[in-house]
């Protein structure tokens, strides 16, 4: 009996400190979620006592708004610009508010694939891949095309494609509808309670939303995985895949990240490098953007914009944002 009190009260004392838990300059409290922990995770110290690591431990965490001097943007948009060496949280507007992600979904399509697929599976293109919205980016498959994982992540990740993205839904779980069922469960497990998804492409629907401090968790933790940071960082892809009759089809994408492209007249400010990132453009969600960004030191950062009112506008602010990790 009195080692199950003393068990209790250490997760009472664990809860009452990680509630009140603030990092990265914020004033005030975050009620943060947690992750579960299994018993291996949570290592006995010298005396017996049982420690539980607080899920916030290595994130960037704060409950309101940071400004930053001569930093303004539009009451409808939204901005968060992160420094993952320090965990502090430079610049935040309006993070926490519940957005339309647009194709930025795909980066959480991107790290279910990953976690729940293999890279040189072979996904086929089925009659679920057509796309009726006029204005939906399309890689343009016809039924039976097949590809490899592998191939179709540089096609979601790169492009966009809204096709691609329902070919490595049914791939990976069978349906469309079973894809998203672990997209909203890996959501919980890093935290990013905020949003909700209901497709793997980011088109609109009412009930499908994102925070930006929601998208910067999603993001973090796609970067863990090396095939991810390296598809991101390619301003053009070229491939060959089969067509339903087994002849070989040459296609070649260019990125949809204007840093990426030549003549756009969009650079990093100096001394910083865009290492990649995600779109997002639909005319709910407005013109979006995510990015993981070095300094001269190599040290990281992660930026989002979104609800921009139009592409120009968009990379404009964005290069102002990014301005603020130069020290």
């Amino acid at each position: 009996m009195k080692c199950i009190n003393r068990i209790a009260s250490i997760l009472l004392l664990f809860l009452l400190l990680t509630s009140s838990l603030v990092s990265c300059g914020a004033d005030g409290g975050y009620a943060f979620p947690f992750s579960s922990y299994s018993a291996e995770d949570r290592p006995d110290t010298e005396s017996g006592e049982l420690r539980f690591p607080a899920f916030a431990q290595d994130l960037c965490v704060t409950a309101k708004d940071v400004p930053s001097e001569g930093l303004v943007f539009a009451e409808d948009e939204s901005a968060g610009l992160f420094d993952l060496t320090t965990k502090e949280v430079l610049y935040a507007h309006r993070i926490h508010e519940r957005m339309d992600p647009a194709s930025m979904t795909k980066v959480l399509t991107a790290v279910i694939a990953l976690e729940h697929g293999s890279l040189d599976q072979t996904l086929t293109a089925s009659t679920s891949r057509y796309i009726a919205d006029p204005d939906a980016q399309i890689l343009d498959m016809e039924e039976g095309e097949k590809m490899t994982l592998h191939q179709a992540l540089h096609f979601l990740l790169i492009f966009s494609a809204n096709d691609v993205a329902v070919m490595i839904a049914e791939g990976i779980a069978g349906d469309e509808a079973s894809f998203v069922a672990l997209m909203n469960e890996k959501l919980k497990e890093i935290g990013a309670t905020n949003s909700h998804f209901v497709n793997p492409h980011g088109l609109t629907d009412e009930d499908q939303y994102v925070t930006p401090y929601d998208m910067y968790l999603i993001f973090q933790y796609a970067l863990r995985f090396d095939v991810f940071q390296e598809i991101i960082s390619k301003s053009a892809y070229k491939t060959e895949y089969y067509k339903a009759d087994g002849e070989l089809k040459e296609v070649e994408i260019q990125s949809t990240n204007a840093f990426f492209r030549v003549g756009t007249g969009v650079s990093a400010p100096a001394g910083l490098t865009v290492i990649g990132g995600k779109t997002g453009t639909t005319l709910a969600a407005g013109n979006c953007l995510i990015l993981l960004a070095k300094d001269v030191y190599g040290a990281p950062y992660i930026a989002v914009f979104m609800h921009a009112k139009d592409r120009t506008s968009l990379y404009e602010n964005m290069v102002e944002l990014l301005k603020k990790t130069v020290k």
